[in-house]
């Protein structure tokens, strides 16, 4: 099937630390149409030499038409050099809105979610979409460093919203002064995960490939139901 391409403006380019970008947009109205997402999915991002390149959409679909993705800076690919170089008033192309990572309906009422660095943009828009529905929800977000924290305002606001929503912040390289957690984000979520009844819970993992297999193999060690494990893989 041929890829279908919208045109947006680039409206901010926020560096958020030294490592991640936010990246906002508005759409063209001519493709207004042709973005409808659900929180989760994918934009190819159209790069010079006819190369492209996969960003989740860090926005809800309740922002149309305007949306955002988080990049971070640091691989310096061929990606990340377009990307963190726009300045508002560049025009992007991009393909529509694509990918299976979305909320699944299946009964679930306590949601344990993980996210290594950027992968927390495929996460954002899935959670800010149930947070007034009542459900449990324990977000894990994996770093290096404690400077890779750009922001802690959103996930203290989610808390506000929902009195079920929990989250940890775990460095794999801690400095000096850490009193959070440390390691991968890998045991701690299979450590949460024992503690709950695997017939209403779901897993939602987006980040690094190495991440989710572990986290599958070590759930898979306990008999947790695999189909109960949804997945994006970043890098």
């Amino acid at each position: 099937m041929a890829i279908k391409f919208v045109q947006s403006e680039v409206l901010e380019n926020k560096p958020l630390n030294y490592k991640f970008h936010l990246l906002r947009f508005k759409l063209k109205h001519k493709d207004e149409k042709s973005f409808s997402f659900k929180a989760g999915q994918f934009i190819l991002v159209a790069l010079e030499n006819s190369l492209f390149r996969a960003y989740s959409i860090a926005s809800s679909p309740k922002q149309l038409p305007f949306w955002e993705i988080l990049i971070d800076i640091t691989p310096n690919g061929p990606g990340c050099k377009y990307l963190k170089n726009l300045k508002p008033g560049d025009e992007i192309q991009t393909s529509t809105p694509k990918g299976i990572f979305a909320l699944e309906e299946d009964g679930a009422s306590n949601l344990v979610m993980g996210a290594t660095g950027c992968g927390l943009a495929s996460i954002k828009p899935i959670v800010e979409s149930i947070l007034e529905q009542g459900k449990n929800i324990h977000f894990f977000w994996g770093l290096r460093h404690e400077g890779d924290v750009f922001d802690r305002a959103f996930l203290e606001t989610w808390k506000k919203i929902s009195p079920g929503f929990q989250y940890e912040i775990i460095l794999s390289k801690p400095e000096n002064g850490w009193v959070g957690k440390t390691g991968h984000i890998n045991s701690h979520m299979v450590e949460h995960i024992k503690s709950l009844p695997p017939e209403l819970t779901s897993v939602y993992l987006c980040g690094n490939n190495e991440m989710i297999a572990e986290v599958k193999l070590k759930l898979s060690e306990i008999n947790f139901p695999q189909e109960r494990i949804y997945f994006e893989r970043h890098y």
